[in-house]
């Protein structure tokens, strides 16, 4: 399986700055849950390691004015039967706390979908969606969520 560069899953690096500068607030559908927010990325690639058939990456996250403001670890390993698509989980640090994500790379696309499947710290019961675009330098990743 070709390596993809992306958000990262569950062994966290030291992490610097804070991704407040990364927030923006938008209006909750539900009066009942949080207001969702949405986190834009830009990560580089800082290690990987083949573990075929899968591999484990370690990124660098930079706001949208290139601070870094945190860290990923994401592991992929191909779909069972499926030689052209992975299931990645994620673990992204920030100053706040962890978000994880979970999503599905195709070597056919440049774009993956995925789900915020949880968080702890300032981010604890983050659900929502993922965004993630592979550019030559990188990935742009877009994260909505609320917390519940």
């Amino acid at each position: 399986m070709k390596r993809r560069t992306i958000l990262l899953t569950v062994v966290m690096l030291s992490l610097v700055g804070s991704a407040a500068p990364a927030l923006a607030t938008t209006t909750g559908t539900h009066p009942h849950q949080s207001k969702p927010q949405v986190l834009r990325l830009h990560v580089t690639p800082v290690s990987f390691i083949d573990t075929s058939p899968g591999y484990v990456a370690v990124d660098d996250d930079y706001d949208p004015n290139g601070v870094k403001v945190g860290s990923d670890v994401t592991t992929c390993r191909p779909i069972p039967g499926d030689g052209a698509t992975a299931r990645c989980d994620v673990g992204l640090g920030l100053a706040g706390g962890l978000i994880t994500i979970t999503f599905t790379e195709s070597d056919g696309s440049s774009t993956a979908y995925g789900r915020v499947t949880g968080g702890s710290g300032d981010y604890a019961g983050a659900r929502g969606r993922v965004v993630i675009h592979e550019r030559d330098n990188g990935a742009d990743v877009t994260l909505t969520f609320h917390r519940t």
